[in-house]
C-alpha cells in the first residue's frame, strides 16, 4: 500500500496541474537517463519552485479575501486554529508560511455561505454596494463560480490578462481554466490547486459498496473501467436488477434497497459533462458560440431517464443527500452519486468497504472518462477598488504555489488515500477521475451562455419529461440571444 501511495503521490506533483481539460491529459513520455556525473556531485534541484521575488515585502498590508462561507469554500482560504487535523493545520501553515514571506496580514472574510449568496441580503449584493463606493473592503474575492462569473460584465473586477505576479503556467494553476476563463481578451478569474476542495473534491463520482457487489455476484467494476467498458448502457444492465422491496409495503422508499441513489439538480448537470456534451465553444476570436448537440443529448436522456422515475426499472432513488448516505452505508444500494470530498466526510466512519470510481461514459467510443466539477466551485478575482493589483497577485500566486506543494498532498496523501481509500482500486480510479475533471467555459460561464449545461435539470428533472425536441424549440433562441448579450457586453468592455 505504501508503495502505490509513494508512486501516485510523485504522479501528483509532476502533473502539469491540479486540474485538467475534459476528457483527461495526456502523459508526457519520458526517457531512461543513466547518471553519469561523479558521486560527489549535488543532485540538481528539480522541485517546482515559485517565480516570486524572495525580496518582496508590502509593508504589513492588509489583504482580506471574501470567502462565500460553507465549510470546505472557507477552509480552501483560511483555517482559523491549528487543530492538529492534518489538512486543516496545512492550509493554517499555508497561510502564516505566506504572510511571513509577503509581510503581509492575509486572512478571510467568511461569508453568509451558499443559501443566502445571492439573495437580497446576499453576498453578492454586499459586495456590489461596496465595490461601488469603493470600500477597497477586500482585497482579493474567493467566489461561488456561477454567481461570481456575471459580475465580471459589469466591470466589478481587475483584468488579470497581464497581471503581475501570477504565473499562469505554473502547475499549480490550472491551464484549461487559464484558457476558458480567457473569453473574449479578457481573464477576470484564475483557479486550481487554491480551490482544491471545492473543485476537485467538489467532483461528482461515483461511489461502489463492495459488500453488495460481492452478495450480488458482481465483478470488478474498477476492472470494467480499465477496459473501457464502464458506460451508462452497462451501469443500467448492473442496477436494474437490484431493487428489493425489503420492507414488503409494496412502495418504494428508504427502507428498501436499489441499484443505485442519486438526488437531483447538481448530480443531473454532471451526467451532461461526463457524457462528453459541449455546446459552448470559444470560436477564432475567443468569443462563445452555440454549437447544438440536440442527437446526443436526446441519446443521453434516453439512456439515463429512468434514474429518476422509474426506479424499479433502474433501480435509483431520489431522495435527501443525508438519507441516500446513511442508505448507502446500510448496504442499500450498489452504487451512489456523490462528490469526491463526501469520502472525507460522509463516508469516513462506513463500517463496509467501498471503491470510487469515474462516472461512466457515454459509450465506448467515449475517450476518457470525464468527471463535472461543482458549480460551486471556486474562482479568485481582484475587485476594480483594490488599488493595490500587485500585492493581490502576488498573494493568489504565493497561495496557489503553497497549496500546491504543502495542501495538496496532504488532501491526497493522507486525507484520501490514507483515510480513506478502502483498497488499491480506489488509489488507481482517483488519478482517474482527478484526471479527467472537467473545466470547460461553457461549465465556468454557464450563468451568462444560456445553462446549456443545466438541460438534464431543467426538462429531466423538474419538468419530468423526456422531449428533447421541445426542450430546444423552447430554448434554443433564448440561449442565443444570451450569448449575444454577453458577446457585447465584452465587445463594449475593450
Amino acid at each position: 500500500m505504501k508503495k502505490h501511495l509513494a508512486t501516485l503521490l510523485a504522479l501528483l506533483l509532476a502533473s502539469s496541474s491540479l486540474l485538467v481539460s475534459c476528457g483527461g491529459a495526456e502523459s508526457a513520455e519520458t526517457e531512461s537517463v543513466i547518471d553519469t556525473s561523479p558521486a560527489e556531485t549535488e543532485p540538481e534541484d528539480t522541485a517546482l519552485k515559485s517565480a516570486l521575488p524572495a525580496d518582496l515585502d508590502f509593508d504589513g498590508a492588509t489583504v482580506l479575501i471574501h470567502a462565500r462561507g460553507d465549510d470546505n469554500s472557507w477552509l480552501e482560504v483560511q483555517a482559523e486554529e491549528s487543530t492538529g487535523e492534518v489538512l486543516n493545520d496545512s492550509i493554517y501553515n499555508r497561510n502564516l508560511k505566506v504572510s511571513e514571506q509577503l509581510n503581509a496580514d492575509v486572512r478571510g472574510y467568511r461569508g453568509q455561505g451558499w443559501a443566502t449568496y445571492w439573495d437580497s441580503t446576499s453576498d453578492i449584493n454586499m459586495l456590489k454596494t461596496s465595490i461601488t463606493a469603493g470600500d477597497n473592503a477586500f482585497q482579493c474575492i474567493a467566489g461561488w463560480n456561477t454567481f461570481i462569473v456575471p459580475l465580471a460584465l459589469e466591470n466589478y473586477f481587475h483584468d488579470l490578462y497581464d497581471a503581475p505576479y501570477l504565473d499562469l503556467e505554473k502547475p499549480w494553476w490550472n491551464q484549461s481554466a487559464s484558457q476558458t476563463l480567457t473569453m473574449g481578451g479578457k481573464r477576470h478569474f484564475v483557479t486550481g490547486d487554491i480551490s482544491i476542495l471545492t473543485m476537485l473534491g467538489g467532483a461528482y463520482v461515483m461511489f461502489a459498496n463492495d459488500k453488495v457487489a460481492e452478495d450480488n455476484g458482481i465483478g470488478s467494476l474498477a476492472d470494467m473501467v480499465r477496459e473501457g467498458t464502464w458506460t451508462i448502457d452497462n451501469m443500467r444492465a448492473i442496477t436494474q436488477i437490484l431493487y428489493n422491496d425489503l420492507d414488503g409495503n409494496g412502495t418504494m422508499d428508504d427502507k428498501d434497497s436499489y441499484g443505485f441513489i442519486t438526488d437531483t439538480y447538481n448530480s443531473a448537470d454532471s451526467w451532461y459533462t461526463a457524457a462528453d456534451i459541449h455546446q459552448i465553444e470559444l470560436d477564432d476570436t475567443v468569443l462563445p458560440v452555440f454549437v447544438p448537440q440536440q442527437e446526443k443529448v436526446s441519446g443521453l436522456i434516453d439512456k439515463t431517464f429512468d434514474f429518476w422515475h422509474n426506479g424499479s426499472v433502474s433501480g435509483a432513488y431520489c431522495t435527501d443527500a443525508d438519507t441516500q448516505c446513511v442508505m448507502f452505508k446500510n448496504n442499500q444500494a450498489l452504487l451512489i452519486q456523490r462528490e469526491l470530498d463526501n469520502a472525507r466526510t460522509y463516508f469516513r466512519d462506513m463500517e463496509d468497504s467501498y471503491t470510487l470510481l469515474p462516472f461512466p461514459k457515454y459509450d465506448e467510443q467515449q475517450a476518457n472518462y470525464i468527471s463535472a466539477a461543482y458549480n460551486g466551485a471556486t474562482l479568485w478575482c481582484v475587485p476594480v477598488d483594490n488599488p493595490d493589483v500587485d500585492i493581490a497577485c502576488a498573494v493568489m500566486e504565493a497561495l496557489a504555489y503553497e497549496t500546491f506543494t504543502n495542501v495538496t498532498p496532504v488532501y491526497f496523501e493522507t486525507c484520501l488515500q490514507t483515510k480513506v481509500a478502502r483498497n488499491n482500486d480506489t488509489i488507481e480510479m482517483l488519478t482517474i477521475i482527478r484526471d479527467g475533471c472537467c473545466l470547460d467555459v461553457e461549465y465556468l460561464y454557464n450563468s451568462v451562455l444560456g445553462k446549456t449545461n443545466q438541460v438534464m435539470r431543467d426538462l429531466v428533472v423538474t419538468k419530468k419529461s423526456n422531449n428533447v425536441a421541445s426542450w430546444y424549440a423552447s430554448n434554443e433562441q433564448k440561449i442565443q440571444s444570451t450569448i449575444e448579450t454577453t458577446i457585447g457586453t465584452l465587445q463594449e468592455m475593450h
